[in-house]
């Protein structure tokens, strides 16, 4: 899981019934890890769910209850030691304290990088975005709302002025962004009492602790989702760099700070809140990277696994062109443990980059041609011969191809509702 992988198919396929399974075995590890001790670490996996299947599956209907009935399985021991302190996050109002949260992320939680990345902004945006980030560092957007973006020498003016255009224009872009338009975003504004409000640190120290964890997205919008999926995605990518340039715990506090844009000596006043979090995480052991006084190599850390659904709308090329923290984790994740579960209908609306640093695919019933075509020439494995198959195949089955593997195997994934 550390690796890529692509699952491919059209609606009805039975990707979802893929991943409920791939979900449940991941559990079942890290169940088996923590009570017997098996040897390795346990895995995380982040999962958006933008049909929000995976809580309860098919139990309203009769069927088996999703990650909802394996937590609640679970003893409070377990629970403790292998979900807390949540499985499941929502936009929609939920009871504060048990293991299904409401999420929150925080407006000083964005680098101007996470925007760029999902936004089309010209060149002079990105730069006025920059120049406020570096100005304000955590309150840029807020700031930028309120139009305080005038330059002034005595706060360490830069002596570049923008465009009222190109403000104007930024400012449209960051309108998702204001209380009256978001669920999971807080303001972010000291002076006017709004303090800084957000599970993000809650959720990397989880993703660090070996947690399967889901985010049902069917009241964000479509912005929200992108935005939230690159935040914990470039968060967690910065934290696991930072352990890597550290040479010994003493350095680790200026590594963490340092990913997240804050060094005082500079001057660079960055994502400080964040930063404060993690680092007093890290002293209080959730943020589990110094073991007995020494550092903890990443080999030691859990694999985790970034699910991104829907992948054509986030991985598609003119979307990837400006940048991506999925590029990025594509070509370099491996080496930090961090892998890509890529689900889409489309094989050909994925970025190339990303698509040939898959390792694994797994395609399941394709009916267009295109797309057909589009999995045999991407394929880790000689796929010659099985376009035909693609077409065909009834829902369930598929056809692995992987880079460790010579050739490709059918397979049969089993109904989620069927399994003991």
């Amino acid at each position: 899981l550390s690796h890529h992988i692509g699952i491919f198919g059209r609606t009805g396929s039975g990707k979802s019934n893929l991943m409920m399974v791939l979900l449940e075995a991941v559990m079942r590890h890290n169940r088996h890890w923590w009570q017997d001790g098996r040897e390795g670490q346990p895995t995380s996996i982040l999962a958006i769910d933008p049909h929000d299947e995976f809580r309860r599956w098919h139990a309203s209907s009769g069927g088996r209850d999703g990650l909802h009935g394996i937590v609640q399985n679970l003893s409070d021991r377990e629970q403790q030691g292998i979900v807390e302190p949540f499985y499941y996050l929502s936009a929609r109002n939920l009871e504060e304290g048990g293991l299904e949260r409401r999420v929150r992320l925080s407006r000083a939680d964005v680098m101007p990088s996470d925007l760029t990345s999902i936004i089309e902004f010209t060149e002079q945006q990105v730069a006025f975005a920059n120049q406020q980030f570096s100005r304000w560092g955590e309150e840029w957007i807020g700031r930028v709302m309120m139009g305080d973006t005038e330059e002034d020498d005595k706060l360490g003016g830069t002596g570049v002025d923008f465009l009222p255009g190109t403000v104007s224009a930024v400012q449209r872009r960051l309108d998702f962004l204001r209380r009256a338009q978001t669920r999971i975003f807080t303001p972010f504004d000291p002076e006017m009492g709004f303090e800084y409000d957000s599970l993000l640190p809650d959720i990397l120290c989880a993703l660090e602790q070996g947690r399967v964890m889901i985010v049902e997205t069917t009241l964000m919008s479509e912005l929200e989702q992108f935005l939230l999926n690159t935040i914990i995605a470039r968060s967690l990518f910065s934290l696991r760099r930072a352990l890597r340039i550290a040479a010994s715990p003493d350095d680790l506090e200026s590594a963490i700070r340092q990913a997240f844009g804050q060094d005082d000596a500079s001057g660079q006043r960055g994502l400080r809140s964040l930063a404060d979090e993690l680092v007093e995480r890290v002293e209080e052991g959730d943020l589990p990277y110094v073991r007995d006084g020494n550092l903890r190599s990443i080999e030691n850390l859990p694999e985790v696994n970034i699910v991104v659904e829907e992948a054509p709308s986030i991985l598609n090329p003119d979307r990837m062109r400006d940048g991506s923290v999925f590029r990025d984790i594509s070509r370099q994740g491996r080496k930090f443990g961090l892998g890509l579960t890529v689900v889409s209908q489309q094989v050909s609306e994925i970025d190339s980059d990303v698509l040939t640093q898959l390792n694994t695919e797994v395609f399941m019933n394709l009916g267009n041609e295109m797309e057909r075509r589009a999995a045999v020439r991407n394929a880790s494995a000689d796929m010659g011969g099985f376009e035909n198959e693609l077409q065909v195949m009834s829902r369930g089955q598929a056809i692995l191809c992987a880079s460790y593997r010579n050739i490709p195997v059918p397979v049969q994934v089993p109904m989620f509702n069927m399994i003991e």
